[in-house]
């Protein structure tokens, strides 16, 4: 990083990068680029061990995504000396260790670190989901432009054309999710938030419901469909993600079976990466009758907020995230 026209060269390629709207790439994907071979190099320069012998190491390793984690960061950083690197294998670290170009260590600390000198780390790879070529673009002497924290679409369970189509209002029916809006974020560094929402169709089993919190376990469930986007920790952003094509009703959707209650509920999580590694962010159902937290859609020109609460989904967990959910 003490090369200007390498650091140049990265900062083109974070800037360039089309894997999510934090302009991640996979650190060994990319030192088989140009401009990761380069990095490679100098690496090998610096270390005094050969390419050879570094490749193996990082055989050892994880995958880790590359990038800088802290939007502010990727709106100011042209490319110059004012950066520092670090890595670490937990994302829920308070501090970190970083390099300056001149090789000065210095820790970071994550309360600190919005405010501080732009950051770029490696942390081990999590989920990536695309988003439309218009939240995405960047050019010039930046990664990310301002304008692109005004809105994310993520893209799940629809190709380009299907998304395209939305912008249009062309869209397949169902449960969309039309707002998003979150207190927690991806690690102490601020990444975007790798969302998926899972919905389904639920009957039989046990309500659970005291005081101000509604749960229910039960004994048979459904799929109803699945939506995965990015979504920015400095939110709300207002969006257009499709999570249950064809539903038109939220309420009595049970599975088929004779079982009762029934209904809808759907389930949020940000994922981590690897096998189980996933934050839950809460649940919502909905059933007959008046509940609370019940779950209500609005209609195509009215959103229904919901507030979201980490297991079990209730207040007794930590809030969350807000969605506003509307159906087309």
């Amino acid at each position: 990083m003490s090369d200007p026209a390498l650091r140049r060269d990265l900062r083109n390629s974070w800037r360039d990068s089309r894997a999510s709207s934090d302009h991640k790439v996979v650190f060994s994907t990319f030192l088989g680029t140009v401009t990761g071979k380069r990095l490679l190099d100098a690496m090998s320069v610096h270390t005094g061990r050969t390419v050879a012998e570094l490749q193996a190491i990082l055989r050892e390793l994880p995958d880790f995504d590359f990038y800088l984690p802290i939007r502010r960061h990727r709106e100011a950083w042209a490319g110059g000396d004012d950066v520092v690197v670090g890595a670490t294998l937990n994302q829920d670290s308070e501090r970190v260790t970083a390099f300056r170009t001149s090789g000065d260590a210095v820790v970071i600390e994550g309360k600190d670190a919005a405010s501080g000198i732009n950051l770029v780390i490696l942390h081990p790879a999590e989920p990536k989901f695309p988003v439309m070529v218009v939240e995405r673009l960047s050019s010039g002497s930046h990664i990310q432009l301002p304008i692109q924290q005004q809105s994310t679409v993520g893209v799940a369970a629809q190709s380009a054309s299907e998304v395209i189509r939305s912008r249009s209002s062309v869209l397949t029916a169902g449960v969309y999710l039309r707002y998003f809006d979150t207190w927690r974020n991806d690690g102490w560094f601020g990444g975007d938030l790798e969302m998926e929402f899972r919905s389904t169709g639920y009957e039989g089993g046990i309500p659970f419901n005291s005081g101000s919190g509604f749960f229910i376990y039960p004994s048979t469930t459904c799929n109803r469909g699945i939506g995965i986007g990015n979504y920015p920790t400095q939110p709300p952003v207002q969006t257009s993600l499709l999570i249950s094509a064809g539903l038109t009703s939220a309420t009595l959707q049970g599975c088929g079976g004779m079982g009762s209650p029934k209904g809808y509920s759907i389930w949020a999580y940000e994922m981590d990466g690897g096998a189980g590694l996933e934050d839950d962010f809460g649940v919502r159902f909905t059933s007959p009758g008046s509940l609370p937290y019940g779950l209500t859609v609005g209609t195509t020109s009215n959103w229904s907020y919901h507030r979201f609460y980490s297991f079990p989904g209730t207040t007794s967990g930590q809030l969350s995230v807000e969605l506003g959910l509307a159906f087309q």
